[in-house]
């Protein structure tokens, strides 16, 4: 097809024909904003009657939208004449199964008058779709449903022609493979339910994320891999109700158990038949965000203990000089004759300075917490680091009924930071867990240390006493504390955290009661 001046100027156009362009189908659930960005990717073309768009065999990998005038679709018989397939009109579109799996044109297009088209190639519509990914879909998908009420139509009209329509399926065939490719190759976790609502595709990205084979998850319940309730409110909505979900946050569950925050959109495929509201497939989209909230968790956190060490040096400096004088005063009657002669003058001198001694502890404890502040940092070996605290921490278990297991990777396991800060995060981490160990219990504590690509990641696993989901939800926050009678202050984990995230590291924590906990902290691996 002749390139014409015409194509010039696209922004006006764009801002001319958007009335008309809204109108078309496959653009029907985009919004304007998300039209007029696809457009920009986008080609504008005016065509002459009679003027051949592409013929048959040609190679293309554009679609077209007919924004005014009148396009005939024919196929070249073998007497040399040619035979209409179908006339579009205004706001209809064409090309599309070129453009999605890159084959030869099926057929001719031809401007039965003068028209206006806009067109869209395959590279260009994957750079609009690397910005806009959702829009993206909705397109693709518009395509989809557009495509299959074609080829429904197609099927009437060629039941006589044996040829043509073998033709039409083998094509329907390749879009089908084309299209399950696309899903399977996705990084996104897509499941497609069948009529049943059984398992019919279970993606690449599924298996990821969910940690389960195609092969295990088809033909069987969707329901195992989401979070307890969340699959009866998703398909209620979606068969009951009759609603397509859109960007929800939906708890989806790994076969270990493991939940896993998604943005999760779904929808039904409905039988385009009349008088047949069966479903024929229902279509999960999820994207995993757990790391990107935790991350925007970790940040507010962080906001707050900036804040909380601020404030609370002020007020432990107010308190620091009243609780020496009552020291001060405490050491001098306890050296009177009265406080020697006076059993019950010397009892509450010696509670006296029991509860000094357990404030001054508290001050030190909550001055540490303020006064987290970044240290220098060199390359350090993370395995000669967790070996020392390892060392250290067996040293002081000699008399508990419990081992500390230590298993380094291969790998090299070299970070940017303070060695001296990590070791006293280590050694905090795994005297919590010997701690959470009932006496009576053999206690294990293993250590692992791993490599993953550019992360270097330590777990600390126990089998003590673990907690609840509520517990574990608040473990790092300042003074919250499960051992407030042995004299717990509920500050180790939070100034383990602030280092943590000085190093720009995370640390999290997985528990279950009964069972033991999981602590791993995750840090940047040096270049």
């Amino acid at each position: 097809m002749k390139k014409r001046a015409s194509e010039v100027k696209k922004l006006n156009k764009i801002d001319l024909y958007i009335p008309k362009i809204r109108q078309v189908n496959i653009l029907a659930n985009l919004s304007e904003a998300e039209i007029k960005e696809l457009l920009e990717f986008a080609s504008f073309h005016e065509t002459e009657k009679d003027e051949v768009i592409f013929k048959e065999n040609d190679y293309g990998t554009s679609i077209y939208m007919l924004i005014s005038g009148c396009v005939k679709i024919c196929k070249n018989t073998g007497d040399g004449t040619q035979y209409e397939i179908t006339r579009l009109n205004e706001t209809e579109f064409f090309g599309e199964m070129s453009f999605l799996d890159n084959s030869v044109r099926s057929a001719n297009a031809v401007s039965v008058t003068n028209s206006m088209l806009i067109s869209l190639d395959e590279e260009r519509f994957k750079r609009f779709s690397h910005r806009y990914s959702y829009a993206a879909f909705r397109f693709l998908k518009n395509i989809s449903l557009e495509s299959q009420k074609r080829i429904r139509q197609t099927n009437d009209k060629l039941l006589q022609n044996y040829d043509v329509l073998l033709k039409t399926h083998n094509e329907l065939a390749e879009n089908r493979n084309f299209l399950y490719n696309v899903i399977r190759s996705s990084s996104e976790i897509i499941i497609i339910l069948d009529p049943s609502l059984k398992v019919l595709i279970f993606n690449s990205g599924a298996e990821q994320n969910l940690k389960a084979s195609a092969v295990n998850a088809v033909s069987k319940s969707a329901e195992n891999f989401f979070a307890e309730g969340e699959y009866q409110k998703i398909m209620t909505a979606l068969l009951s109700e009759n609603k397509s979900i859109y960007n929800n946050d939906v708890y989806l569950r790994d076969i270990d158990g493991q939940k896993i925050l998604t943005n999760f959109s779904a929808f039904v495929i409905k039988s385009q038949r009349k008088h047949d509201p069966s479903v024929q497939a229902a279509v999960m989209i999820a994207s995993n965000i757990t790391q990107k909230k935790l991350l925007e968790r970790q940040i507010v956190q962080n906001e707050k203990m900036i804040f909380l060490g601020k404030i609370i040096s002020e007020i432990v400096r107010d308190v620091k000089n009243p609780l020496a004088e009552i020291t001060a005063a405490k050491d001098e009657m306890m050296t009177s004759p009265a406080a020697g002669a006076c059993l019950e003058i010397k009892t509450g001198l010696a509670a006296i300075e029991n509860a000094a001694a357990k404030i001054h502890n508290s001050i030190l404890s909550t001055l540490n917490f303020a006064k987290v502040v970044p240290a220098g940092k060199v390359s350090i070996d993370l395995k000669n680091v967790i070996s020392s605290a390892v060392e250290l921490c067996r040293r002081n278990i000699k008399s508990r009924n419990s081992q500390i297991v230590y298993q380094a990777c291969q790998e090299k396991a070299e970070i940017i930071g303070n060695a001296s800060q990590i070791e006293q995060v280590l050694i905090n981490i795994i005297t919590n867990a010997v701690d959470s160990i009932p006496a009576e219990r053999e206690g294990l504590v293993r250590v692992e240390l791993n490599v993953k690509e550019a992360l270097v990641y330590c777990m600390v696993k126990d089998n003590g006493c673990g907690m609840d989901e509520e517990l574990a939800a608040n473990i790092f926050e300042p003074f919250f504390t499960v051992r407030s009678k042995s004299g717990g202050s509920g500050l180790g984990l939070s100034i383990c955290q602030a280092i943590i995230a000085q190093h720009n590291g995370s640390i999290n924590c997985r528990s279950k009661t009964g069972e033991g906990s999981v602590f791993t902290v995750n840090f940047n691996r040096a270049c």
